[in-house]
């Protein structure tokens, strides 16, 4: 078995057979291992020569990569400290660090600090690249350190010289006339000029001093201190005001000094002739007041007369106003307390006290009580509306005519009564028709002729239901006139003021075509304008609702549900009075 040669064994050699043998070598089979050993020798300088050339291009990569290493430390240092100082406002960008010196100088000391110790022991070759990009950082570095130091200082000095100003400006308003106001402006002056050391922009330096000696003006005036506004513009205006302020504040002065005079005397008229209800004072009011603006040559400050008449109007309106507002809530108390006890209003004081026309309005609300429903209204147009309506009252007894009150209710029961009483029961040998008393209308005998015959000549229905109607109408507006005069109208006035009333156009909603005027007399619901009647009508609802409530005896005046009630309010408004708005 063959045996496998190992390293203690020798290997076996080669047998050279018979007829083997190699034959001689030639020249330049003599000289070939010399060649290749050269050759050999070429390539492995050529190799060597390779590699040194790759060992030196790793070295370029290595050392580029740490100058960018570097550098990005460098950039993020910068950054840091940046945004770190950019984030410093005002006053705490200007502190010293710790060893004194100024924020810039410090920061920058840092950045070399932070620099030699990350570029210590670099190679020459790295080192110089650094220096080229440290040298860079840092100025750009300081560049950006010393612009932000640069604007805080600048802001930071224009807001201590803005308060500067502000101080000294409050010190002059404080104490305008004091000795110490000149020393104020100066320190204006002072804080404008560093300003404009800081800034480089001109300041003008008068604009400034005239703002704030305009406002000491004004403060002055406001408070009607105008002989010391005065005196400060003597003292100041031409020395630290612009000639316009100047014109301005003078006239501001003039003018206040106007008013304060105008108010002044104002003010005296009215206590010396005070206000009283329906004023008729106004003459002597005014002739007081130009005694007291008029000089001792004669002359009129026509300027405080003004505003003295103005003063005098508003104080008197407003007189005048509370006079009412007190009336009004006397005459409120009344109402309430004529709900429960009626005879015991009317022996109050505060009756007493009404003037004569309200006492007369409250006794005649008392006597004629509600207005009347719906059905009552129809009921009474059916009774007044016939033809020979006076013949059929006049053959009643006093029994039938009582017996028709719950029919017609409280209001038209006594306009009944005074018809009846006109034809049956003349005293005094006053003829059928004829009346004395202001709060009671009749409209038989010579009234009704005289309304017939106005009807007839504005073309209006003398008879009928609408007659009806139209006659509760005009005895309701007679009515109400003769208690404004305070006196019976006689015949002619009656006839005039029933044209006059009657007649009448009243804005109507005119149905599809464009709005008209109907006459006052034979204005009806539908004639109202949708939008005036939705309005009186929610008016109205909260009013009635609040009347009821309360036990109000006039409550139904404003049952939204009676068509005279709109009716009348809105005839009311269209003669001038007050509009009814829901609340």
């Amino acid at each position: 078995m063959p045996r496998v040669p190992t390293y203690d064994t020798q290997p076996l050699q080669p047998t050279i057979r018979q007829g083997e043998a190699r034959a001689p070598l030639s020249v330049e089979q003599a000289a070939m291992p010399g060649r290749q050993i050269q050759e050999a020798g070429e390539a492995m300088g050529r190799i060597g020569s390779a590699l040194g050339q790759y060992v030196l291009q790793q070295q370029e990569l290595f050392n580029r990569a740490r100058v960018a290493s570097i550098t990005n430390d460098i950039d993020a240092f910068v950054m840091q400290q940046a945004d770190e100082y950019g984030a410093l406002q005002g006053e705490n960008a200007l502190r010293p660090g710790e060893d004194g010196r100024d924020p810039v100088a410090a920061r920058i000391s840092d950045f070399d600090r932070f620099v030699g110790e990350r570029t210590a022991n670099l190679p020459p070759v790295v080192q110089q690249d650094v220096n080229e990009y440290i040298g860079r950082a840092r100025t750009r570095f300081q560049s950006n350190l010393f612009s932000h130091f640069t604007r805080q200082g600048a802001a930071f000095a224009e807001t201590a010289n803005q308060t500067r100003i502000d101080t000294a400006t409050q010190n002059i308003i404080r104490d305008p006339l004091s000795p110490e106001t000149e020393m104020f402006f100066g320190e204006i002056d002072q804080a404008l000029a560093d300003q404009r050391l800081i800034s480089g922009i001109p300041v003008d330096a008068t604009a400034i001093t005239s703002a704030a000696a305009t406002a000491v003006i004004e403060g002055l005036v406001e408070g009607n201190r105008i002989q010391e506004a005065q005196t400060f513009l003597d003292r100041y205006g031409e020395t630290r005001m612009t000639p316009e302020e100047a014109v301005t504040a003078q006239n501001r002065i003039r003018e206040a000094g106007a008013v304060s005079r105008g108010e002044a005397a104002a003010q005296s008229i009215v206590r010396n002739f005070p206000v009283t209800r329906n004023d008729t004072r106004g003459p002597a009011r005014d002739r007081a007041l130009r005694e007291a603006l008029t000089d001792e040559n004669g002359n009129l400050d026509r300027g405080a007369y003004e505003y003295a008449r103005t003063f005098t109007n508003r104080a008197v309106s407003l007189e005048e106003e509370r006079i009412r507002n007190a009336e009004a809530q006397a005459y409120e108390g009344l109402v309430r307390l004529a709900q429960t006890n009626p005879q015991a209003a009317l022996n109050s004081r505060a009756f007493a006290n009404l003037p004569p026309d309200d006492q007369e309005r409250f006794t005649n609300s008392i006597i004629r009580g509600a207005p009347p429903t719906t059905e009552q209204n129809q009921a009474w147009a059916a009774l007044a509306g016939a033809p020979d309506y006076e013949e059929r009252i006049a053959a009643m007894t006093p029994g039938q005519i009582a017996d028709m009150r719950p029919m017609l209710g409280e209001s038209r029961y006594r306009d009944l009564v005074a018809d009846y009483q006109s034809l049956t029961q003349p005293r005094g040998g006053r003829s059928a028709g004829a009346q004395t008393d202001p709060n009671v209308v009749t409209m038989t005998g010579t009234n009704a002729t005289v309304l017939r015959d106005v009807l007839r000549q504005l073309d209006l229905p003398s008879s009928g239901e609408e007659f009806a109607a139209i006659q509760g109408r005009a005895r309701d507006l007679v009515q109400a006139e003769q208690q404004r005069l305070g006196r019976v109208l006689s015949q002619d006035e009656l006839q005039n003021f029933l044209l006059q009333q009657m007649g009448r156009g009243i804005r109507s909603s005119g149905g599809f075509f464009a709005p008209s005027e109907r006459p006052l007399a034979t204005f009806r619901y539908r004639d109202i304008p949708r939008p005036d009647r939705d309005r009186i009508e929610a008016a109205f609802a909260i009013a009635y609702e609040r009347a009821v409530a309360a036990g109000s005896t006039r409550s139904e005046t404003y049952n939204p549900d009676i068509e005279e009630n709109i009716i009348r309010q809105y005839i009311a408004e269209q003669r001038g009075e007050p509009i009814v708005r829901a609340p």
